[in-house]
């Protein structure tokens, strides 16, 4: 085989695309056809894997290493320069960027490119195929101030990346923020790739029957102008089960683009807002300032007057956030309705600029991937325990869209949204010891039964709510009464 070059990565589940490497292959310009995108899923065997990248012929293999995958890349590059030591291997990603010194990995790599690697790999690669000697192992890249002058990748998507699986855009770089949690506080200068080349690529992807399209930019709404123009590209070219996502920043919405944002068909939108923590002590500390009465507008208009499906999340560990914050800002959120709330946990990404208060907040973290935060000086490892429960729950519940009446209901309860959730939880947890492989079977049996415990509705009452959810998909031919233990006289059917 001709194959010279490896691009190769290991992506969280088969959905995903290799996004990065599409741009490094889109980019080797005379040397794409000595090279090849390898793309494989967590938990595939590291003994497949290997055998799969060693049947080439190759000179270098190049891994993107991320969070999710470096403890399986660890393995196989090891394995690898043991096997073949005369391959050069080339490594880069967030995961790789930042403490390398001491990770597993980096005595078995020949090259390390940090940062953007279009340009640098190609130069790289360029060299080791000429048999040109790289002295520096570490290749800092700079940050590519004008877009124009590299390829974009989108031709690169082959069918049954379309046919299957999601499919990345970007048409920036780069965020103007500083949020401490989030890698992209490292790269503030906002970076924009033209336009109208863009919008041609993205005509071409629709033409090859893409429907949904996630846009990775950081800070989509930040240009009016640029942004209006590329919403009406898709509304002018929509086709029907078309979606797009954006991440959005929810105090920066103006009318005019929530106006244009609620001709898009139902569901057409799916917009992730972040939001991560109500407490303005917190907010300060991570860098991160948003006005909660302008975002709470945004969202509020999202949710009542588009189609638009709104993902929020809030992040669970950050300094100065309490139990009792947490459920604060909870109980806030919730009072919206977003379709989706992701409750996460802080993670010590690498390179970020919140690892700054690890040691006044007594931040301790798992030291195995995904490097999730375990407790805080404000909330202990106990605490912390009850409120990952609080979060498996709360996507089996509210998250998957199964419960919208029932979870009204709990919503109702007193003191309040957030305490009614964790009673749920904890007999949830006291009646069954796990927090997966539950069916939408056994959901409704033990929503039922905590309703029925609580004393808060009457039979009658809390039945109605869960019939109508369970029979929201249509065929279902499973009989109620005979899912939640009840005569068919009692359900009044």
């Amino acid at each position: 085989m001709n194959t010279k070059i490896i691009l190769a990565t290991i992506n969280a589940r088969y959905i995903h695309t290799a996004f990065g490497l599409r741009y490094l292959y889109a980019n080797l310009k005379e040397l794409i056809p000595q090279a090849i995108i390898k793309e494989f899923n967590l938990g595939e065997q590291n003994q497949n894997i290997i055998e799969e990248l060693l049947q080439y012929d190759s000179v270098i293999v190049n891994f993107s290493i991320y969070i999710w995958n470096v403890a399986q890349t660890t393995e196989i590059i090891k394995t690898i320069k043991l096997l073949r030591p005369e391959i050069t291997i080339a490594v880069g990603g967030p995961e790789a960027s930042y403490e390398y010194e001491t990770a597993e990995w980096f005595p078995f790599v020949d090259y390390l490119l940090r940062g953007e690697g279009e340009i640098e790999f190609y130069n790289l690669c360029s060299d080791i195929t000429a048999n040109r000697q790289r002295s520096e192992k570490v290749i800092n890249c700079e940050a590519i101030e004008d877009l124009s002058t590299i390829e974009m990748p989108y031709r690169y998507y082959f069918d049954s990346d379309i046919a299957n699986r999601v499919i990345y855009v970007e048409s920036s770089r780069g965020c103007p923020f500083s949020c401490e949690f989030c890698i992209s506080s490292l790269d503030k200068k906002v970076r924009k790739f033209p336009l109208e080349p863009f919008l041609a690529e993205m005509k071409v992807l629709i033409d090859r029957g893409v429907h949904h399209f996630k846009f990775v930019d950081r800070t989509f709404n930040l240009e009016m102008d640029r942004v209006s123009r590329t919403l009406n590209f898709f509304l002018e070219n929509w086709k029907d089960g078309m979606q797009l996502h954006f991440e959005i920043v929810p105090d920066k919405m103006r009318p005019e683009l929530l106006e244009q944002m609620s001709l898009f068909p139902d569901e057409g939108l799916h917009l992730e807002v972040g939001v991560q923590s109500y407490n303005p002590s917190t907010q300060k500390l991570i860098s991160r300032k948003q006005d909660f009465k302008k975002s709470e507008k945004s969202i509020h208009y999202l949710m009542n007057r588009t189609g638009a499906l709104v993902h929020t999340d809030l992040v669970i560990g950050l300094p100065d956030e309490t139990l009792d914050s947490f459920a604060d800002g909870f109980n806030q959120l919730i009072k919206l309705r977003p379709q989706e709330i992701q409750i996460g946990f802080l993670k010590r990404l690498k390179g970020t600029p919140i690892n700054r208060h690890t040691e006044n907040f007594k931040i301790i973290y798992s030291s195995y991937p995904p490097f999730e935060v375990l407790q805080t000086k404000d909330i202990s490892y106990k605490e912390m325990l009850l409120l990952k429960k609080f979060s498996r729950y709360f996507d089996l519940y509210y998250n998957s869209g199964n419960f919208p009446e029932t979870t009204e209901l709990l919503w109702a309860m007193p003191p309040n949204e957030f305490e009614a959730f964790m009673q749920l939880s904890e007999f949830l947890w006291n009646n069954t010891r796990q927090t997966f492989k539950f069916s939408l079977k056994k959901l409704t049996q033990y929503i039922y039964q905590f309703l029925i415990s609580s004393e808060a509705y009457t039979e009658d009452k809390i039945i109605d709510s869960i019939k109508n959810d369970f029979y929201r998909i249509p065929g279902r031919k499973e009989k109620l009464e005979s899912v939640l233990g009840i005569s068919k006289a009692s359900a009044r059917w």
